[in-house]
């Protein structure tokens, strides 16, 4: 089941505002810590994800 992208969105946005105030969390640029995948075992999903939220957070970093 896929989730909307609005969902998406409005999750990624929290998780970098987290990571905003959290500068601990980044070790290399937009890399994702690798906190936030220990809970998923699918290696193809962790890797999407991952993925997907880069993408995002370059996004983002470039229109501001």
């Amino acid at each position: 089941m896929k989730a909307p992208e609005r969902y998406f969105d409005a999750f990624y946005e929290r998780l970098a505002k987290r990571l905003e105030t959290d500068k601990r969390e980044f070790s290399h640029g937009f890399s994702v810590p690798n906190g936030y995948f220990e809970q998923s075992k699918n290696k193809f999903t962790r890797l999407r994800f991952g993925e997907r939220l880069k993408k995002w957070l370059l996004k983002q970093h470039c229109a501001g």
